[in-house]
């Protein structure tokens, strides 16, 4: 407490937060499937091209190298 108003800290990050209830959304929704997710969130926008190599560096990122077992957790 802080004189006469209490003060409130998160228990977790906010990206945490986010992370976690964007994971369970694709998970309930999607059944766990990535792809259709992303689009149905574009929901048929069109992207600057910006956008368009930003993700195209974030999946050059997270796919697997190859020859390594892809983990669905």
């Amino acid at each position: 407490m802080q004189g006469r108003a209490y003060v409130y800290n998160a228990r977790i990050a906010r990206e945490q937060a986010a992370r976690r209830s964007l994971r369970e959304w694709i998970q309930r929704y999607w059944g766990g499937a990535v792809v259709p997710a992303v689009s149905m969130m574009l929901g048929g926008e069109k992207l600057r091209r910006e956008d368009v190599e930003a993700l195209h560096e974030l999946v050059e990122r997270l796919a697997p190298e190859e020859g390594t077992p892809h983990d669905d957790h």
